[in-house]
């Protein structure tokens, strides 16, 4: 598994430096900035050879003139030009979910420096983070198998936002359906989670909440509630009265570096938070925090013995197909 971070951002760099005509001219311009080739090019877009050290070493470039003709930019041909900044993986690679986490929250704190404060954070499957130039959209995207770097023109960005905020799911103008990785298909369990794969699955899940996503576990003695609102990551366990008697092993477990503890003397709270993005080590920290709790603490012997609970009010649920859970609760 590769990643150009470095590459990724002297490819942000230029892009944000360069005055975009989205015109096709751009495509020889930009290579010879970037010291790309052009490897090949229709009347439906070009393929670019990077410098990038990954595989494969490939930009996309998309054409669609009569989309922008429609929307008042008629000497316009480019809509977006796209560049791997990671290798495209294969999906039952092992640690895949830790690499492509880790590198987002790399390149992205990079991009930051580069660029400032981004536009627009889009938790949750498939994310992105976008900075809005005055000549084009730099986005950050993470699929299930790679990360790239978008370079937008500003119109097509712009038809994208209206989309999403009007909640539209007819995108019948786009090109073509988007190929960056497989959906997630429910069917039978094949038996519960170890608990170490529990941890790395409640990692994986706690990266992909979406904005105001809610996630729960449910115990006997009491419940972890998980949120993400204004890009923190809010963890909360609470123990019930019936818990008590095991406050002083709990708080030898959980880290008083990573935790916040308080007694009521009703209920025991630990609360820990983060912003997203960060490293996967942060997330695991949690998740193993949480599973320590609930296996060791609570003598909860398995994890089907967790009952899983997941809503957004305000868009979609997290996913939770990797706690081995195929049903969402309302």
């Amino acid at each position: 598994m590769h990643a150009d971070i470095d590459g990724g951002v002297r490819v942000i760099t230029l892009a944000a430096g360069f005055e975009w005509s989205w015109t096709k001219k751009d495509v020889k311009s930009f290579c010879k900035r970037a010291s790309w080739d052009i490897q090949s090019r229709d009347e439906y877009g070009a393929i670019l050879r990077t410098t990038l050290g990954v595989n494969p070493s490939i930009s996309h470039v998309t054409y669609d003139p009569a989309f922008l003709k429609r929307h008042g930019k008629s000497q316009q041909q480019i809509l977006q030009v796209s560049v791997y900044v990671t290798d495209l993986l294969d999906p039952d690679m092992p640690d895949i979910d830790i690499f492509l986490v880790d590198k987002f929250a790399e390149l992205s704190a990079l991009i930051d420096i580069e660029l400032g404060e981004p536009t627009r954070r889009s938790p949750g499957y498939q994310p992105e983070i976008a900075w809005y130039l005055p000549h084009a959209a730099i986005v950050l995207a993470a699929g299930s198998r790679f990360l790239q770097i978008d370079v937008v023109n500003p119109t097509y960005q712009a038809w994208w936002d209206r989309q999403d905020d009007d909640g539209d799911d007819d995108l019948d103008e786009l090109l073509e359906p988007d190929e960056s990785g497989d959906e997630v298909e429910n069917g039978p369990l094949s038996g519960p989670l170890e608990w170490n794969d529990y941890i790395s699955a409640l990692a994986a899940t706690l990266w992909l909440m979406p904005e105001d996503g809610r996630l729960e576990l449910v115990i006997a003695s009491g419940v972890v509630r998980f949120t993400l609102v204004d890009y923190q990551l809010s963890c909360e366990i609470v123990l019930n009265e019936n818990a008590m008697i095991i406050t002083h092993e709990a708080q030898s477990i959980i880290s008083p570096n990573l935790w916040d503890a308080s007694n009521d003397g009703s209920v025991i709270i630990w609360k820990y938070k983060l912003t997203w993005p960060s490293a996967f080590e942060k997330y695991e920290l949690a998740a193993a925090g949480v599973v320590e709790i609930i296996h060791k603490v609570c003598r909860v012997d398995h994890t089907s013995d967790i009952v899983v609970e997941a809503w957004n009010p305000s868009g979609d649920a997290p996913d939770i197909s990797r706690l081995g859970v195929v049903e969402y609760f309302d």
